[in-house]
């Protein structure tokens, strides 16, 4: 059966029963084993007849069936009634308050102690007015003895409560502590450490059960002896008595001392334990402790010191861990910042602190909104709540912001570039450590970048001018010069020509790429009715298309467009540059183009469908890149830079729109990119 159904039987069981069962088990276990064989004994002793045996044995069994047991289950069913209602309740599974568990556990810890008292007493009760039935004649031949039988059956009593009260205390409290247990499992978070201060010490339960069942046989032994003197010597009673007594009073200061040295003896070893896990709790795990025994108590050392190597071992990997960490940390090119629950900082290595400004010792402990003061791109402070928000759950790993291109203002106010990442992780709420931020600093290649882009703008720039003039010349020459030369000669034109056509869009290009990356492209928004302007762009084509044997297949939409906020002049270079693709690409076939509107995203999204070679599944993710061109037949095909789709990439996304493709290898591309409407 698993634990919860065992509680379960439990919580039923009190709740239909009561304690009765274990109050019948320890009067059965009193009264059979030790109650009815004392009064046999004493019977026999005392040089009773068969017969009065027999009916002192039919009167005790009678009271016990006809009025004891009766008493017991009726007195069982209400112990535990201030309680009653809380076990209903638990056995529903409904929920319970923390001050009613708190007091239905304190009501199971001292129930056992409370009913042993009772039971001594009714137990003893039963016994003295067990001879009242003798009073009234029920056993004739006891009548000239009933004073002296009384005597008797008190004392008898008095041995027998005692024996009762340890049954009652043992198998209730045995009995209740899987209710207890079940209540600390369940309602651990609102009973707290109650059950530590209710508790009864261990040295005091051995006291007890040494002290009181030597004081049970004497006073058993005394009852025999006077029983027997009341009987045979009546006359030297006194003497008896007073000699015997002596003898108990010695015999019960006797039993205090071997009680005290019995139970210091078994719970010494057990202290000693607890004062060496004291130590081993305040840190210091090279304590010792050393135990000549060779009971439970050396088991429990043995396991408890293998759990402390285990320990040791532990915390050495942890340190040799932590300082492993450390050195990775401080020689990470990357500032790398913990913060705890509260934002604190925790970690701060080297690298931020080089790149900060702040020395480690400085910023550890201090407030991360006091130490990295981050700006976005708009310059606007970037909040401690959007770096580290506080409804995180740690259950995974996982990244809570990312973002590029920010600024940093370190301790002397001068900024910094930086990629900055945070992130959470799972084992946080156990090294206290809620997020960890590492940041990269860019200044240098930001500044590197920007100096190359200064640097291909000019030479771009530069380099225009002169090409114009070339391509103009030879234009003038070949418009005088055409008619008399030769055919080989007028090809050398033709190539010259191109050739300088074509370094005239590469320059055209780099500067493009230029003003995008220093953000100095601007676009110059207006409704443009989609369709005409792409119907435009297929009929300039068309002539291209012709010359290489191709079909350029242009499909308007029977119902009309939404109209599109558009740079006509910016969004036409995208146009141009993927139906130029397409053709250039393209050996045999046919190109389609098409437009459809997607509803739910209020975007015009157009199509271009070629019948080309395709692009290989590893070159997809890399085909927006700057300079990325495909190697292989498709590259050698190819006189480009690599730099077109980049910067149709650019315009698309400056336009709120993407730009995407799917191709099937071997059998076409088509490309697609979305522009939003005019609302």
């Amino acid at each position: 059966m698993s634990s919860r159904q065992e509680q379960s039987t439990i919580f039923k069981q009190l709740d239909r029963w009561g304690t009765a069962i274990v109050h019948w088990q320890a009067e059965a276990v009193a009264s059979l084993f030790f109650g009815i064989p004392l009064v046999l004994i004493i019977g026999v002793y005392l040089n009773f007849g068969l017969s009065t045996l027999v009916k002192l044995l039919a009167l005790v069994l009678f009271l016990a069936i006809g009025v004891w047991v009766p008493l017991w289950l009726l007195l069982a069913k209400f112990s535990i009634r201030p309680v009653r209602g809380v076990i209903k309740r638990y056995l529903k599974g409904e929920e319970i308050g923390e001050k009613e568990i708190i007091k239905t556990i304190e009501f199971f810890l001292a129930y056992p102690r409370r009913h042993a008292t009772k039971a001594f007493f009714l137990t003893l009760f039963a016994y003295v007015s067990g001879a009242l039935p003798l009073w009234l004649g029920i056993v004739p031949e006891m009548i000239p003895n009933l004073k002296k039988f009384t005597l008797i059956s008190t004392s008898i009593g008095f041995v027998v409560g005692l024996i009762e009260a340890f049954l009652n205390y043992a198998l209730l409290e045995t009995y209740l502590r899987g209710a207890i247990e079940s209540l600390l499992s369940t309602y651990a978070g609102k009973v707290g450490r109650v059950y530590k201060y209710l508790r009864v010490t261990l040295f005091t339960k051995i006291f007890l059960l040494v002290y009181f069942v030597s004081l049970a046989v004497q006073v058993a032994l005394l009852t025999i002896f006077l029983g027997r003197i009341l009987i045979f010597y009546p006359g030297e009673f006194i003497f008896h008595f007073t000699v015997l007594v002596t003898f108990v009073l010695f015999g019960t200061f006797f039993s205090l001392i071997m009680a005290t040295i019995f139970a210091r003896n078994l719970t010494s070893p057990l202290h000693r334990v607890v004062t060496w896990s004291r130590e081993i709790i305040r840190g210091n795990l090279d304590a010792k402790i050393y135990l000549a025994t060779d009971d439970e108590s050396a088991d429990v050392l043995e396991y408890s010191e293998k759990m402390v190597e285990n320990l040791k071992r532990g915390q050495e990997l942890m340190a040799a861990e932590k300082n492993k960490l450390a050195v990775v940390l401080s020689g990470v090119a990357d500032g790398v910042v913990a913060v705890d629950q509260s934002y604190r900082i925790v970690v701060f290595n080297s690298a931020a602190a080089g790149i900060t400004g702040w020395l480690p010792e400085e910023a550890i402990g201090k407030n991360l909104d006091t130490i990295l003061l981050i700006y976005g791109l708009d310059h606007s402070r970037v909040s401690i709540d959007r770096l580290c928000p506080r409804e995180i759950d740690n259950v995974t790993d996982k990244i809570t912001y990312f973002e590029p291109n920010l600024s940093l203002k370190t301790k002397t106010g001068s900024e910094k570039q930086v990629n900055l990442m945070a992130a959470t992780i799972k084992e946080g709420s156990v090294a206290d450590v809620s997020y960890i931020l590492t940041f990269h600093d860019v200044t240098e290649e930001r500044e590197l970048e920007r100096m190359k882009l200064d640097f291909v703008a000019m030479a771009a720039h530069e380099l225009r001018t002169p090409i114009t003039s070339i391509i103009g010349y030879l234009s003038v020459l070949q418009d005088e010069l055409g008619s008399s030369l030769n055919m080989e000669h007028q090809q050398f034109f033709r190539r010259a020509l191109t050739s300088g056509k074509r370094l005239i869009g590469l320059m055209e290009n780099l500067l493009s790429i230029t003003r995008i990356e220093k953000g100095r492209l601007t676009l110059r928004l207006a409704s443009i009715d989609w369709q005409g302007l792409v119907k435009e762009a297929v009929t300039e084509f068309t002539p291209l298309a012709d010359e290489k044997g191709l079909q350029l297949r242009w499909k308007p939409l029977k119902t009309s467009l939404p109209m599109v906020l558009v740079d006509s002049l910016r969004i036409s270079e995208v146009l141009n540059n993927l139906l130029n693709n397409a053709i250039t690409y393209t050996a045999k076939g046919a190109i389609s183009i098409w437009c459809e509107y997607d509803d739910k995203e209020k975007m015009v999204i157009t199509h271009i469908k070629d019948t080309g070679p395709g692009i290989p599944e590893e070159s997809m993710p890399h085909l927006f890149e700057k300079f990325y061109r495909i190697a292989g037949p498709l590259e050698e095909g190819s006189k480009g830079t690599g730099l077109g789709l980049y910067i149709s990439k650019s315009i698309t996304t400056m336009h709120g729109g993407r730009i995407w493709v799917k191709s099937d290898f071997g059998k076409g591309s088509t490309f697609s990119f979305s522009l939003p409407i005019a609302e």
